[in-house]
C-alpha cells in the first residue's frame, strides 16, 4: 500500500471517529501529546470554528506568516479546514483561501462547514500537494500545519511551492523535526505515539529542500519540545514542533 493510500484510509478514519464521538473526543484521542499544549490557544484566533479543530495541527501558520487583508492565501494539507478558516478571517471579503487535502473525507467536512457558515471567500479540494492545481504565481502565502512529516516528496512540493508563489510571496510550514537522531528499535517503540513519527527527518534536511526549490532564505521562527514517551517514565527528547518561514524573491 502507497504512503498516500495509507494517509487517506487513515485520515478518512479520523472523520468517522469525530462523526460518531464528536471534535472534542478527537482531540483528546488523536495526536493529544503533540497538540495538547496548544489546544488554548487555537479558540483565542479570530475566526476559530471548533467544528474544524480535529487537533490534528502543531502550530499556527497563519499568525507566523502575518496573514493580511485581500491575500491569496493556499492552506496545504488543510484538513477539516481549522487553518482555512483562521486565514479567511485574516484575509476579509477581498481575499480568498483555497485549502488542499488528500483525503475526501476531510475536503467533504470542510467544505460543509464553510457552506453551513455561508463564507464566501474560502473553498476547499481534494488534491495531491506534490502537484498543486494551480497556475504559476496565483497565490501570495501559502500556510502547512502538521503535514510536511507524512510527505513521501517533500522537496517536490516546496518547488511546488515556489512555482505557484508570487514574487515576494511567502510561506509557513509548521511541523515536526527532529534534532538528534532515533534508532530504529526505538521508533518502532514510540509509532503507536504518532503513526506519523516515521517521516519526521531532521531540521536541516527541511532547510536544505526550501534553498533547492529556489527560496533563498527560510528561518525559524517556533520551536518547542514535544516529549516522546519511550517507557516508564522515559521520553525522547529529540522531537520539536517548528515553524519554518520563508519568502519567495
Amino acid at each position: 500500500m502507497s504512503t498516500k493510500t495509507t494517509i487517506q484510509r487513515a485520515y478518512g478514519k479520523i472523520v468517522q471517529l469525530t462523526d460518531a464521538h464528536g471534535v472534542a473526543w478527537q482531540r483528546d484521542h488523536i495526536c493529544k501529546p503533540i497538540f495538547e499544549p496548544i489546544a488554548h490557544i487555537y479558540p483565542q484566533q479570530p475566526g476559530y470554528l471548533d467544528a474544524a479543530n480535529l487537533g490534528l495541527g502543531c502550530g499556527f501558520p497563519v499568525a507566523h506568516a502575518q496573514v493580511q487583508a485581500g491575500e491569496t492565501v493556499l492552506d496545504l494539507g488543510c484538513a477539516a479546514g481549522i487553518d482555512s478558516f483562521l486565514a479567511r478571517a485574516a484575509v476579509g471579503a477581498g481575499g480568498q483561501v483555497i485549502g488542499l487535502d488528500i483525503t475526501p473525507e476531510l475536503v467533504a467536512r470542510a467544505t460543509r462547514l464553510a457552506e453551513t457558515q455561508g463564507f464566501s471567500n474560502v473553498r476547499f479540494h481534494c488534491a495531491d500537494v506534490e502537484n498543486l492545481p494551480l497556475p504559476a504565481a496565483s497565490v501570495d502565502v501559502i500556510i502547512s500545519n502538521g503535514v510536511f512529516s507524512l510527505l513521501p516528496h517533500r522537496r517536490r512540493v516546496f518547488q511546488e511551492m515556489h512555482r505557484v508563489l508570487r514574487p515576494g510571496g511567502r510561506f509557513c510550514v509548521c511541523d515536526l523535526v527532529r534534532q538528534a537522531d532515533l534508532p530504529a528499535d526505538l521508533l518502532e517503540e514510540v509509532l503507536p505515539f504518532t503513526g506519523c513519527l516515521n517521516g519526521i527527518f531532521h531540521v536541516q534536511a527541511y532547510l536544505d529542500d526550501i534553498a533547492a526549490a529556489g527560496f533563498p532564505e527560510a528561518t525559524i521562527v517556533s520551536e518547542r519540545k514535544v516529549p516522546v514517551p519511550v517507557g516508564e517514565g522515559e521520553f525522547y527528547q529529540g522531537l520539536y514542533a517548528v515553524g519554518i518561514l520563508g519568502r519567495k524573491n
